[in-house]
């Protein structure tokens, strides 16, 4: 098995195996995992490769955002019927990948006497109904629910003010049975999950950042993160990861987010985005801590961020942080982006980073959906005269600097 998931772990850099619950890709996602029980496999999707199952507990399934909800799984201690050592379950990080199963619920969730509008949930016929190839796949699985979903942050419930490890959270967008069924099931509920697939963000950024060999790449000064829908919970997750480890040796000053939603109601965590912002938006001159901003941006009010014209585009993506004013950071070398959500989003920005000159290095990305669908060549070129714009403004900032200097 050990070798088995190296073996994995080694390949799932394309991120096009992938996908969030209800945006999954016909070609691509049947290739992710299948699950051994009672030594017999059950596969979850073809030419899969197996994982471990550990039990879990749904202790909360929290609407953030319209439609938006946050699922915290807790680990199964032994002392509570589990059948595994609390060190034996996987450790999970923001962006990693894995399976998660839930049974239906015999009455769909809803208890006697409430009504449809008494929940946050967005009821209709497709989200009640399971299809054909779900109700195959419940019955392939002993009756048990599944799908490939991205961990948000890599701890469990609370407790007090400490975060447990034991356990992870979850962002799913309600679009169809299989989410509605956890987006509005009981606390206690019990889940199976199991795989650590994919690289996870802050890891991938940091490795990035080491493996930068090229004379022109200087050290990761700056972090740009870009995210459509529930993809925002594993850019918010690894935001946390790399402000706590973050010290005097590391050299990343910057963290921007800029995070995109269709509608106003969608905005999840603005409450955790505001606290960190709050928090390290000066950054921290004792520890030497990285300063984090965040941006929204409301497609059916502003349309879609790669739309925006050049200067535009440029503005959101110049960081609004209060930084040394000593340092000058390039946008082509000293930044890493980390793109993740709709696939045309994803495409449009790795091909108009590309063609700017970002090292591939220096790009990390991950498709939810939409993966076929075809970059717009004027969103790509959109990127590409902003991305130059803003690296335009630092080497004059950088030219003012020195000649500010010299004597």
């Amino acid at each position: 098995m050990a070798v088995l998931l190296v073996a994995l772990a080694a390949l799932v850099f394309d991120s096009s195996w992938f996908s969030v619950d209800g945006f999954s890709n016909p070609t691509s996602i049947h290739r992710l995992v299948s699950s051994s029980r009672n030594g017999k496999t059950t596969k979850l999707f073809a030419e899969a490769p197996q994982y471990q199952k550990f039990e879990g507990i749904l202790q909360q399934a929290k609407c953030v955002g319209k439609g938006n909800y946050l699922l915290t799984i807790d680990y199964k201690d032994p002392v509570d019927g589990g059948k595994t050592k609390i060190e034996d379950y996987p450790e999970y990080e923001a962006g990693h990948v894995l399976a998660l199963e839930i049974q239906p619920p015999c009455d769909d969730g809803k208890e006697e006497g409430e009504s449809a509008e008494s929940r946050d949930s967005l009821i209709s016929s497709r989200m009640t109904t399971m299809t054909e190839k779900t109700k195959k796949d419940l019955e392939n699985n002993d009756g048990w629910l599944r799908g490939p979903y991205t961990v948000s942050f890599g701890y469990g419930s609370n407790n007090g003010n400490q975060q447990s490890n034991n356990g992870f959270k979850i962002l799913i967008k309600e679009v169809g049975y299989k989410s509605h069924v956890f987006a509005t099931s009981k606390p206690g509920t019990p889940v199976l999950f199991g795989g650590k697939f994919k690289v996870p963000i802050a890891e991938g950024i940091r490795s990035a950042a080491e493996k930068i060999t090229d004379e022109n790449c200087g050290e990761t000064k700056r972090v740009v993160l870009v995210s459509s829908g529930v993809g925002v919970g594993p850019c918010i997750g690894a935001v946390e990861e790399l402000l706590a480890s973050s010290s005097n040796s590391e050299s990343i000053i910057s963290i921007d987010l800029i995070a995109s939603y269709r509608t106003l109601e969608e905005v999840s965590m603005p409450s955790t985005l505001e606290t960190l912002q709050k928090k390290f938006k000066d950054g921290d001159d004792n520890c030497k801590k990285p300063n984090f901003h965040w941006k929204s941006i409301i497609t059916s009010e502003e349309g879609r961020l790669s739309s925006k014209s050049p200067e535009s585009l440029r503005d959101y993506l110049r960081s609004p942080s209060v930084i040394n004013e000593k340092t000058n950071i390039s946008a082509l070398t000293n930044t890493h982006y980390h793109i993740i959500g709709n696939g045309q989003l994803v495409t449009e920005w790795k091909e108009g980073l590309a063609k700017a000159g970002v090292p591939s290095s220096r790009v990390t990305v991950e498709a939810y959906f939409n993966h076929s669908a075809k970059p717009d060549p004027s969103a790509i070129e959109n990127i590409y005269e902003a991305v130059l714009k803003l690296e335009n403004d630092n080497q004059a900032t950088e030219t003012s600097l020195e000649a500010a200097v010299s004597p």
